[in-house]
């Protein structure tokens, strides 16, 4: 995205005589317009004051890849966005911005009109070289605006298309549930950390299988994603992947040609991969039962479900060879399942693990597992962990609450306490799989550098 200012949509709409509905400063309201493409753009509106011609440069812009709007700030690492979206047939209550920037407070995220025009923006401040996935909304309640609830919360108000103008979308399929897609667009800054295994290089192939599982423990099912390694073979024991969440980093993270672009440069093992998602029972998604800590769903994981895959693919019993993987309460699980049972896995890769979180009832409301290793003595386990810095959300409703960089903080001042070996990274985005499928790639390359070639 090319350097532009910050406020050039509003610069541009006062030279024709509007005006904003808030006052805004002497510093906002800037009469610079950077590139000559823009300063074009200026001087066609002073002549012109034509809205659909505005907006018709706006979308040529965007789809060079020039938007949202990119403003440099002197003497810090941050950087300005800013985002446009036009009214439709009658003017909204209001216009909000949905995304993972460290905003919660409604106010923070509403978009100003321009006088009483069809023009609305919204400019954030964010660090540089981040990426994030973000949706525009009308007449939003500008409640439940906290965590994963900003979404979830929303599904009937969140439409086919979460931006109009940015050319970059992409389609989740069953996201909510079965037929239940959602529409996904996103910002992604010049800067922005690579992710070179995500592109289809043309490595050789493995085989990806889906089925659905009945449960004898749980008494519900699962949809469980198998992937085998080109030339599979047998009669060799491979290094095992446990994936929480296994189809959504299947369907919506490339982790298929992730994994073969990393097998065919040498910085992994072929190896197998038991992807698990959430159970479902009665149609109601249990993620959030079984990845909170859930001894019932750790039985299964380790005394049916693991049985059952190794009695159908040839996976290594060294628990050395073994990871077990996951994002968000995925993330969680993942490691209150290795630390339970390091018998049967050794390693963890946990991405934006749901640290904060705390049982009910506990004396303390919050970080009950980062209690529990405090408290309990060293397992023979470690831990490669990965949060974004913009995923410091507070909840203002509960002042006490350590939002994900704080919680990620903590564990990683007791682990090292506790002298595990442990791996921590702070990288630029937020709470989802378009920064977490990079993170996959970077965590498992640093695991197979500890794990024994077989």
């Amino acid at each position: 995205m090319k350097d532009v200012n910050k406020i050039l949509v509003v610069t541009l709409l006062l030279t024709i005589g509007w005006m904003p509905t808030a006052v805004l400063t002497a510093d906002e309201i800037s009469t610079k317009i950077s590139g000559a493409r823009l300063q074009a753009l200026h001087a066609e509106f002073l002549t012109n004051k034509d809205e659909r011609g505005f907006w018709q440069e706006v979308q040529a812009i965007a789809d060079a890849g020039n938007y949202p709007f990119v403003e440099s700030m002197d003497n810090t690492d941050n950087v300005r966005l800013t985002f446009l979206h036009r009214q439709g047939a009658q003017p909204p209550a209001n216009v909000l911005l949905l995304a993972n920037i460290n905003h919660v407070i409604p106010a923070e995220l509403l978009f100003e009109r321009i006088g009483q025009s069809g023009v609305y923006f919204k400019t954030v401040e964010v660090p540089k070289g981040v990426r994030f996935l973000y949706r525009i909304l009308e007449n939003d309640p500008l409640t439940g605006l906290f965590a994963g609830a900003k979404y979830g919360t929303r599904v009937h108000l969140l439409g086919k298309d979460p931006d109009p103008i940015n050319p970059s979308k992409r389609i989740i399929h069953d996201a909510f549930g079965p037929g239940r897609d959602f529409s996904v667009t996103w910002v992604e800054l010049e800067d922005a950390a690579p992710q070179p295994y995500i592109v289809d290089r043309g490595s050789p192939r493995g085989t990806l299988t889906t089925i659905t599982r009945p449960s004898t423990t749980l008494g519900y099912t699962h949809q469980i994603t198998s992937y085998v390694p080109p030339n599979y073979n047998p009669d060799h024991a491979y290094p095992l992947l446990i994936l929480l969440d296994g189809a959504s980093y299947f369907s919506t993270g490339s982790l298929q040609t992730t994994l073969e672009n990393l097998l065919s440069e040498g910085s992994i093992q072929p190896l197998i991969v038991l992807g698990i998602s959430a159970g479902v029972k009665d149609g109601q998604s249990q993620r959030n039962t079984e990845f909170t800590c859930n001894p019932r769903f750790m039985s299964f994981l380790n005394d049916e479900l693991l049985p059952w895959f190794t009695s159908k693919y040839s996976v290594s019993a060294d628990p050395n060879q073994r990871i077990i993987a996951g994002s968000s309460y995925g993330g969680l699980f993942a490691t209150y399942f290795a630390f339970n049972h390091p018998e049967t896995v050794s390693h963890v890769l946990s991405q934006s693990g749901s640290f904060h979180w705390g049982r009910e009832n506990d004396d303390f409301s919050y970080e009950w597992l980062i209690r529990e290793f405090a408290f309990t003595e060293k397992k023979p386990i470690d831990i490669f962990m990965e949060v974004g810095v913009l995923e410091g959300e507070y909840s203002w409703a509960d002042p006490e609450f350590p939002h994900q960089i704080v919680s990620h903080r903590h564990f990683k001042t007791i682990l090292d306490m506790k002298k595990y070996a442990v791996t921590y990274r702070e990288y630029g985005g937020g709470h989802d799989m378009l920064n977490w499928r990079g993170g996959m790639a970077d965590g498992l390359k640093h695991i197979f550098r500890s794990i024994d070639k077989i």
